[in-house]
């Protein structure tokens, strides 16, 4: 389903709040997206690097919790499931919605869902509602054109979290 467009907020004047709160948010996601980078630099193991990234995401957009896979053949393999104190997840794959792991991995298309409770996903809904999942967004991961994967982060709690 195709995210409807948001109205654009009309231009901020220099010096005003939200021009500073902006500027504050984009500050800060350039300054993770170095730490990720020092990250990669400093560190040749590939499970390090995967944490890194799904950590960065949960970082920049506000995530409960952060999940990156990679798809098998027939399945995906968890490289990477965090939460939001950057710490291991257990038993991944009863976390996420798989429906929608797939869905976004065949479509080719990322998926922002703003609140699952509400929103019909048709048959995907049941299994988003059995998660007690508010937000959700699924991106595929590409390697040489290719999908290969997705990264899913999520939150329990809040509705609209990734606005």
């Amino acid at each position: 389903m195709p995210h409807p467009e948001k109205p654009q907020p009309s231009p901020e004047k220099p010096g005003t709040p939200d021009a500073v709160s902006r500027l504050d948010r984009q500050l800060a996601a350039y300054k993770e997206l170095m730490r990720l980078t020092v990250e990669f630099k400093k560190n040749r193991q590939l499970k390090d690097l995967l944490q890194a990234v799904v950590d960065t995401a949960i970082g920049l957009l506000g995530a409960e919790r952060g999940f990156l896979l990679f798809s098998d053949t027939k399945s995906f393999l968890f490289q990477a499931a965090r939460n939001m104190d950057q710490e291991n997840l257990a038993n991944p794959s009863l976390k996420i919605s798989r429906s929608l792991v797939n869905r976004v991995v065949q479509k080719e298309e990322p998926l922002l869902v703003e609140d699952a409770q509400v929103l019909s996903l048709g048959d995907l809904s049941e299994s988003v509602r059995s998660l007690n999942i508010r937000s959700v967004v699924v991106v595929p991961l590409r390697v040489l054109e290719k999908v290969r994967g997705a990264i899913y982060l999520d939150h329990r709690f809040l509705s609209r979290a990734f606005d």
